[in-house]
């Protein structure tokens, strides 16, 4: 029996208020062996993406901010990146999906004529004199 363990049976009276430490004794520590050598099984693999910025409102409309902070001009290949990551966001029934670009620089004529983004925000009218 480790000491810690004997020490255990004493402390149960009292109660972890961080919530990390918390889970780190009851999932982390009785399985780190099987973390460290790799050992779990059914693991399950998600197709995953990164989402610039995520709004959600009351309403369940999910606002999915593309970012783009470039020298170089934005062109149309924003489009299929952005329905790339919206395809990939599980979002609840009867929930809309709205894609909206940020951009600092340049924006293609091709782009913006695409109507594909409801709202196209210009960071570069914020910053002017």
């Amino acid at each position: 029996m480790k000491d810690y363990q004997k020490t255990w049976g004493k402390l149960k009276n009292y109660r972890l208020r961080d919530n990390y430490l918390r889970f780190y004794l009851k999932y982390i520590e009785p399985n780190f062996h099987k973390i460290q050598n790799n050992l779990f099984e059914n693991t399950v693999r998600q197709d995953s993406c990164q989402i610039d910025f995520l709004i959600q409102t009351q309403l369940g409309v999910f606002y999915v901010c593309e970012i783009k902070l470039t020298t170089q001009t934005v062109g149309i290949s924003v489009i299929e990146e952005v329905k790339s990551k919206i395809k990939k966001l599980k979002t609840p029934r009867n929930s809309a999906t709205i894609p909206v670009l940020i951009y600092f620089g340049e924006c293609s004529e091709e782009l913006l004529d695409s109507g594909y983004f409801p709202r196209i925000v210009e960071m570069g009218k914020f910053f002017k004199d």
